[in-house]
């Protein structure tokens, strides 16, 4: 059975007009019954097979959008989510912001696949998505997911939760989860604990031609 990541995207741009364009053309995909499919934003901008096929799966879809542009500062933003499978797909919305929008929309984007530990982070100014590590727990009946911004924010709230492990903030992740697994996990049947951290996302931005199609 196939895992699908669920990825948060946030496209910003001082250019008002032009991300009106791409959200109205997102919204339409988004809204429209049994045609949220992220392959239909590339058909709406005039791709063709077999270039769709090369860039995005057949089920990977749009699952939420804003209603509305907002403005923060002097930047023009608006986020949607989509849900690909396996891993995060943002590689359809690179070639399209190069394409047809001439790089003027900037992309930031935060991705979780629990399934494959896949979490992953695109966000140069850390503004739209600063989380960097998720902790994922159950014992005894309470269950949190929390998300922090940094390594020692994270050791402080495990420190609270699990006393009884020996860890500390020179410790690598690996050894932390070791420690509390050896100390809770005989405690309760229903126990688990996940630690991990958001891997940045390596950005290669296409190089912008003349997409006439556009």
């Amino acid at each position: 059975m196939c895992n699908f990541a669920v990825n948060s995207i946030t496209f910003s741009s001082k250019n008002q007009k032009l991300l009106k364009n791409l959200h109205g053309k997102i919204m339409k995909c988004y809204q429209t019954r049994r045609g949220n499919l992220v392959r239909n934003l590339l058909i709406n901008h005039g791709y063709e097979e077999p270039l769709i096929a090369s860039l995005v799966n057949k089920t990977d879809h749009f699952s939420d959008c804003d209603n509305f542009i907002v403005r923060k500062d002097n930047v023009y933003t608006f986020s949607c989510e989509t849900t690909t499978s396996w891993r995060a797909n943002i590689s359809p919305f690179l070639k399209l912001l190069s394409d047809c929008y001439q790089n003027s929309i900037h992309i930031s984007f935060i991705s979780e696949e629990p399934g494959n530990e896949q979490f992953v982070v695109f966000d140069e100014s850390g503004m739209f998505y600063p989380e960097r590590y998720r902790v994922d727990w159950c014992l005894n009946g309470e269950y949190e997911t929390e998300y922090f911004t940094s390594f020692k924010e994270t050791i402080n709230y495990l420190k609270y939760h699990f006393p009884d492990a020996e860890f500390g903030y020179y410790d690598r992740i690996i050894d932390i989860k070791r420690s509390i697994d050896e100390s809770y996990s005989e405690r309760d049947s229903g126990y688990f604990f996940n630690f991990n951290k958001f891997q940045e996302f390596e950005y290669t931005p296409y190089e912008y031609y003349n997409q006439e199609a556009c």
